[in-house]
């Protein structure tokens, strides 16, 4: 009984969402990475609060700007919903830890939510936790890690669901929402 229903139940929020569900939410593997006061950042730093993840380059501005303004926007809309909202995080993980250390992060980041957190690190230690959190997802094989899709990870720590292609406030909002119901977390 329980895990038809449980299956039925993961079925009916599949049709829901645009999002691609893990079919089991993922632990992360150990990382460090340095976050906007120089302190570490690792995987136990994402547990107790939903966090979108997203991998990029700060200076692509035209891109980026618009991308920290819609989740600035999302975390507005969520108002409706307190406890989501209070839960909520963004981390933007920068790609080119020369081009973007933690104080310029900490500038460009935080001027959209003071909740937003800029990582930065060794390009070995990026690469583990992109490589975690894209699993068996095709992305291009350029050799740079842009256009990156959105992840989520559950307040428990693991990553739920991924994003990709384009997303916009109501998708994110709607699906995080269906989302964080049938996980109760």
């Amino acid at each position: 009984g329980y895990i038809l229903c449980n299956q039925y139940a993961r079925h009916r929020l599949e049709q829901q969402v645009s999002a691609q569900l893990l079919e089991t939410p993922r632990a992360l593997p150990p990382f460090s990475l340095t976050g906007p006061d120089g302190q570490a950042f690792g995987p136990e730093a994402l547990i107790g609060h939903w966090r979108f993840v997203y991998i990029g380059c700060i200076d692509c501005a035209d891109i980026r700007e618009n991308e920290m303004a819609l989740f600035h926007r999302l975390i507005n809309r969520l108002a409706d919903d307190p406890e989501l909202q209070s839960r909520m995080r963004l981390i933007f993980v920068a790609t080119d830890p020369v081009a973007d250390p933690p104080e310029r992060l900490r500038e460009r980041v935080f001027r959209y939510n003071p909740e937003f957190v800029g990582l930065s690190g060794e390009p070995r230690q990026i690469a583990i936790l992109a490589a975690a959190l894209a699993g068996s997802l095709r992305l291009p094989n350029t050799g740079e890690l842009t256009d990156s899709p959105l992840y989520l990870v559950a307040p428990d720590g693991r990553q739920v669901a991924t994003f990709t292609g384009l997303v916009n406030l109501e998708t994110l909002g709607r699906d995080l929402r269906a989302i964080a119901e049938h996980l109760s977390l």
